[in-house]
């Protein structure tokens, strides 16, 4: 229970963080994520070491392919959190030459087209040789990388597709195209980089995903973060085709895109002056009488800021009046579109608590599923420490407690737990429904318990029997 407050914890103080470091860098490429909006990580502590790291890869070299496929396998699951590891790891890789990397590199191409693909195909060679045993660990470390889907994973890579003479510079493209529009932030930073080299690499990746058209780009980008890399990405190589997207960009649904795009406009300074024109006149029905196009934007946001502040008061009081009429399908269908725009609206411990009382009534209706979850969205929005969190934290211990009873196992510490707890009544009533309170001498098993113990029994005795009479 503590390591999951500390997570949601991290993961809100992550949200919050975000939201002040949007907009573009002035130099992306002295940052290790581009220097944008950060992904959304719960800890940097969480991935593994140096030492834990070159332990797995030491088991690339094993006899046993079941043990290659293991370690490449442990190592792409524990990769979350340690990118600036793995690129500690990937540029001190051993000395082998650029010649016998690409010769592995082009043998094992012709052999890679089966689901392992390339690292599948060098997985299968039995270690021995040096240059077969480098190639392996790196294309291990890229496609861990690759599966992080983080900025600062795809900065890796895409730094590292020059080395070796570029032996792995196709194996990282395709690995790109793979990802998608997901990658796609970080290839128009490497489109505008310095390096002529990368600038190459990511014009043409981009180029071989089909080179989408904005607008498309827009729509398949579905995480409200990698829209606003996007939007930042197009804004550090001072992309003026994006600058109208951008803008209407300023007025999304998510407030990480909004501020993103809204620290975007002023990178793109006065190119942006005549969207920004041409957007007022839309909104006021009048051409701006007097001031820059800084005071013209500083009008359009605080209209649509207003504009959204009202949907979401309105959406507030709306849940609020069903839960008041005990109308909690309406309640939670108004909340639910409340804290998608609003996911820290100021308001969120009264809404926990109206959770708690539909939770409540769900359970009346053995509706044990609805209850859990209602219960588990209460927990979620109520401030820690609060009785709203207190009573959601003990409601989840008891549901999980009743699934386990109407399942023939009885959870005794759960229910020893809730016994003394005032607003767990019916928690210390069933308690002593089963003459199991504290006080109690004896422990008397349920009577749903019993029909499963019997049916365990007779099962073992039929088998004892088969066995027994078998010639």
């Amino acid at each position: 229970m503590c390591y999951r407050l500390l997570l949601t914890f991290i993961a809100i103080f992550a949200y919050s963080a975000s939201l002040s470091a949007a907009g573009p860098a002035e130099d992306p490429e002295k940052h290790s994520d581009f220097g944008g909006t950060p992904d959304l990580v719960l800890s940097g502590d969480v991935g593994m070491d140096l030492e834990e790291l070159n332990g797995l890869l030491l088991r690339l070299k094993s006899d046993s392919l079941e043990e290659r496929v293991n370690a490449a396998s442990e190592i792409k699951r524990n990769a979350a959190g340690c990118e600036a590891v793995m690129r500690q790891s990937l540029w001190h890789a051993g000395e082998v030459s650029h010649r016998e990397i690409k010769n592995v590199m082009k043998n094992v191409s012709a052999a890679s087209a089966g689901d392992g693909g390339v690292l599948g195909a060098l997985l299968q060679i039995p270690p021995g040789d040096t240059a077969v045993e480098t190639t392996t660990r790196i294309a291990t470390l890229l496609v861990a990388l690759h599966s992080l889907d983080s900025m600062a994973g795809y900065k890796v890579l895409l730094d590292f597709s020059a080395r070796y003479a570029g032996a792995f510079r196709g194996f990282i493209g395709e690995l790109m195209v793979q990802a998608g529009l997901k990658a796609l932030p970080a290839l128009i930073y490497g489109r505008g980089s310095q390096n002529r080299e990368l600038h190459m690499f990511s014009v043409a990746w981009i180029r071989d995903m089909g080179d989408p058209l904005l607008s498309e780009q827009i729509q398949g980008i579905r995480s409200s973060r990698r829209l606003a890399q996007l939007l930042e990405a197009y804004a550090s190589v001072n992309d003026l085709d994006a600058i109208d997207v951008t803008l209407s960009c300023a007025n999304h649904e998510s407030e990480i895109v909004r501020k993103a795009a809204r620290a975007s406009l002023e990178v793109y300074g006065k190119n942006a002056k005549w969207s920004i024109h041409r957007e007022y006149e839309n909104a006021f029905g009048d051409e701006p009488e007097s001031g820059d196009y800084e005071q013209w934007a500083a009008a359009l946001y605080d209209a649509w800021d207003k504009a959204r502040e009202s949907k979401t008061v309105a959406l507030y009081e709306k849940g609020k009046a069903a839960a008041g009429r005990n109308q909690f399908e309406e309640m939670d269908s108004a909340y639910r579109e409340l804290l998608f725009n609003s996911p820290l609206h100021p308001h969120r411990n009264g809404i926990a608590e109206d959770y708690l009382r539909y939770a409540a009534v769900l359970a009346e209706r053995a509706e044990s599923h609805k209850a859990l979850l209602a219960t588990q969205m209460a927990r979620r929005l109520s401030e820690e420490g609060s009785t709203a969190f207190q009573e959601a934290s003990e409601r989840l211990i008891w549901l999980h407690a009743e699934k386990m009873r109407k399942n023939g196992a009885l959870d005794v510490a759960a229910y020893r737990t809730l016994e003394d707890d005032a607003t767990m009544e019916d928690g210390a009533s069933k308690w002593a429904s089963y003459g199991m309170g504290k006080d109690s001498d004896d422990a008397a098993i349920p009577v749903s318990v019993v029909p499963v113990s019997l049916m365990v029994f007779f099962g073992c005795l039929l088998l004892y029997w088969r066995v027994r009479i078998r010639p």
